[in-house]
């Protein structure tokens, strides 16, 4: 069994300091399962001179420990702030603080002083979550810290309790439209493989954040759409009616959407990169290179899949579902000891 957190405390955890930079799907899933366990007081930054000291002493003051999303420069403040009042703080990390990928301008580790502060972070915080084996061993290489402070639990998500089916020849792509996106999450990629399958529908849906979809609207055509920002329910029916979703990223510390897609009987079609191929496990086609061509391939040989839409939701309820994250989550507050979390 692992090792818990460094610092011996025998306090009861009642109150949480719930810290974060963007109030994204995942974050929020965290933020509620801790709310149905402790009161949890929620500190969001939005911009970097807006860092509100005197207003997070107090709230560090307040809470018996931090609960941190990512290592940059939003939990900088709050990691020393919590040292210097002797309190917990457990960081799970692991996207863009731990990555390094340069084509595509994407990862704290890519400048020295982010890469500096991201490991003065993970170094002086209690205990760090990652969200997958591949992700924590990216934490460890870059912040040279031992293994017994990093623990390994799986994002978990609801179950929407609805069975696959209806499924067409879709294509889909989920993840929010900007520059760093179109190459880093593939999203051109997907979009120029519609070209090659005019017979197969393929759908990218996700927010425009900056102006970057309109080098998009080239790909546009009768069978491929650039829906931008869709609201829950029609994101829902997007899943269920996609009979394949497409994730050619360069990175990913778990990949969430894919998931999503798979709970709905979707075949996952991902790149060989970050936590992909860990997470779809032998229900997942991985490309052999991020080509279009490539991907019309495994589109094109999908009759030779041999799970079922039930098969690759079962695989998701299993191994990835709140029950999971929530009880390790709380095990590792509640026990002070987080280790790897097994399914």
């Amino acid at each position: 069994m692992r090792a818990g957190f460094n610092q011996a405390n025998t306090m009861e955890i009642q109150r949480i300091l719930f810290v974060h930079n963007a109030l994204t799907s995942f974050v929020r899933i965290d933020r509620d399962i801790l709310a149905e366990e402790y009161e949890v007081e929620e500190f969001g930054f939005s911009s970097k001179f807006k860092l509100r000291p005197i207003q997070l002493w107090k709230a560090v003051k307040r809470n018996d420990m931090l609960f941190i999303w990512f290592a940059s420069w939003h939990s900088l403040l709050p990691v020393i702030f919590a040292a210097l009042q002797k309190k917990l703080t457990v960081l799970v990390a692991g996207g863009y603080d731990t990555a390094n990928i340069p084509e595509a301008k994407y990862g704290n580790q890519r400048n020295w002083f982010k890469r500096l502060v991201t490991r003065y972070i993970l170094q002086k915080v209690s205990h760090v979550i990652c969200n997958s084996g591949f992700s924590m061993r990216e934490t460890l290489k870059a912040a040279g810290i031992s293994a017994n402070k990093v623990s390994m639990i799986y994002h978990g998500i609801p179950d929407s309790g609805i069975a696959p089916s209806g499924k067409f020849d879709m294509a889909l792509n989920v993840g929010n439209v900007l520059e760093e996106n179109l190459l880093r999450k593939g999203i051109s990629l997907f979009l120029e493989t519609g070209q090659l399958l005019p017979a197969y529908k393929f759908v990218q849906a996700g927010r425009w954040q900056d102006k970057s979809h309109k080098k998009l609207l080239k790909y546009v055509s009768s069978n491929v759409e650039l829906k931008g920002f869709v609201e829950e329910e029609e994101l829902r029916t997007l899943y269920w009616q996609s009979r394949v979703y497409v994730q050619p990223s360069l990175h990913e510390g778990f990949g969430l959407s894919v998931i999503e897609a798979m709970q709905a009987g979707c075949i996952p079609i991902v790149s060989s990169h970050g936590a992909l191929p860990e997470i779809v496990g032998k229900y997942g086609i991985i490309l052999e290179d991020l080509t279009p061509q490539a991907i019309a391939k495994s589109i094109s040989l999908l009759h030779k899949y041999k799970f079922t839409p039930m098969e690759i939701r079962d695989f998701v309820l299993n191994n990835y579902n709140l029950k999971l994250r929530t009880r390790a989550l709380i095990n590792c507050i509640n026990e002070r000891n987080c280790r790897v979390a097994k399914s």
